[in-house]
């Protein structure tokens, strides 16, 4: 199936061979409850601010995960090109690499479940000593709660799709304050984990109803 990203401004629909646009599994979980940490964090910088700094961070995830992806692919990468915080974010990244010595079969994989319309991108499908895991890539500062439920969301889909068949989901933190520079913490019991991400599911489509966000219409070329 073709997985394409829908031109729209904020949050991430795709078209699913040229149906939808569903929404990602991320989008879905901009409906779980927010963290008393972070509503506290947002009133102390101001609503205005913290959106820069949540923009920022999203931009530095992003190079992280492609750094990533080209390091797979067999490429060297220089520090020079990647900021501080990036640099040993990629750096935990070979740690855990060398520690783990893991077999890594998809990267950066599209994802779709026709019957419960939800969209997304795994970062890894790896076999760790004979055990095959969905592994989420993550920059953050710490591990959240709904962190699991994305990755349930992304194995269920995966098995649906018979693409892979996920024995434990993974979220590698990356530039975690310890030792190793990184965590990495694996959950046997993700099918538990995707029935509270459904339950997240009913609450987004609750609030939004069949509304998805304005597609734009924009031309491929332009000129004055």
């Amino acid at each position: 199936m073709e997985i394409k990203l829908a031109p729209t401004l904020n949050e991430h629909w795709y078209y699913v061979d040229g149906k939808g646009p569903w929404p990602s599994v991320t989008t879905i979980l901009r409906a779980y409850p927010q963290s008393e940490f972070l509503t506290k964090w947002i009133a102390e910088q101001g609503w205005s601010e913290s959106q820069k700094i949540k923009s920022k961070a999203g931009e530095e995830g992003t190079a992280i995960h492609l750094a990533i992806e080209r390091l797979i692919a067999g490429e060297e990468l220089n520090h020079t090109f990647y900021g501080l915080k990036e640099w040993n974010k990629i750096y935990s990244f070979v740690n855990w690499y060398k520690d783990f010595n893991p077999k890594i079969n998809f990267v950066e994989l599209p994802i779709f479940s026709k019957k419960h319309k939800y969209t997304g991108t795994v970062d890894m499908c790896a076999e760790i000593e004979g055990v095959k895991y969905l592994i989420d890539n993550k920059s953050s500062g710490s591990i959240h709660p709904h962190f699991r439920l994305q990755t349930a969301a992304y194995a269920n889909a995966l098995a649906e799709m018979k693409a892979w068949d996920t024995e434990q989901t993974a979220i590698l933190q990356l530039g975690a304050s310890n030792a190793k520079g990184y965590r990495f913490v694996a959950q046997k019991e993700w099918k538990d984990d995707f029935k509270v991400f459904l339950s997240v599911k009913k609450t987004f489509e609750y609030d939004r109803g069949d509304q998805a966000p304005p597609v734009l219409l924009l031309p491929d070329t332009l000129k004055l």
